[in-house]
């Protein structure tokens, strides 16, 4: 059985990802922890918001490991927690147009949150400078309209970076290809590379 641990993005809450777990669920998967953070629009630091992610971790999660699947703002906070909190808690990590090499719609406002997804960002060159021994899965769009250049939602030492033809943000991570690809990922003995 998976243990399947969802982080939404930017601005959004866990309707975000009810799509994923429909699709889970037609699939066989059915424990999911639906991480909801606070402070959602970039006014805090990613650091805080791995902060919340680790004290619901602490509060709910009995299991020794789960799966992660994040979405843009959310990847960056599941790697953060990942490095710096709990590296042994998640068995793969994939990210769904995750800015991890920065976003330049990150520089239309001054807050905290936004600085850290700006290209070139100290937490950014941080969290690309450590190496992890977690398996990532990165989902891209080269048509991205929030991860600005699209390519910097691919992350090098990922397992495998899937692009798909999505038009938009949302619907890349909602397009068939993502949704086959996550569950892919969730159960195969030894993951898609």
């Amino acid at each position: 059985m998976h243990n399947i641990l969802l982080i939404h993005g930017f601005g959004a809450d866990r309707r975000q990802y009810r799509p994923i777990v429909r699709y889970l669920r037609r699939h066989g998967f059915s424990q999911f922890y639906e991480f909801e953070y606070r402070k959602k629009f970039g006014q805090v630091p990613i650091a805080h918001l791995a902060q919340q992610l680790d004290d619901y971790v602490r509060q709910n999660i009995r299991e020794p490991h789960v799966d992660c699947i994040a979405i843009s703002q959310g990847g960056m906070i599941a790697r953060y927690f990942i490095q710096r909190h709990n590296p042994r808690l998640i068995r793969c990590c994939i990210t769904l147009c995750t800015p991890h090499h920065g976003t330049l719609a990150a520089h239309l406002l001054p807050w905290k949150g936004l600085m850290d997804l700006r290209p070139g960002s100290p937490l950014l060159r941080q969290l690309n400078q450590t190496a992890d021994a977690t398996p990532y899965y990165c989902v891209w769009t080269p048509f991205d309209l929030m991860v600005i250049p699209g390519w910097s939602a691919r992350l090098p030492q990922a397992a495998k970076n899937l692009r798909v033809w999505s038009l938009a943000h949302p619907l890349a991570f909602r397009s068939r290809a993502a949704l086959r690809f996550i569950a892919a990922c969730l159960t195969a003995e030894k993951l898609p590379r």
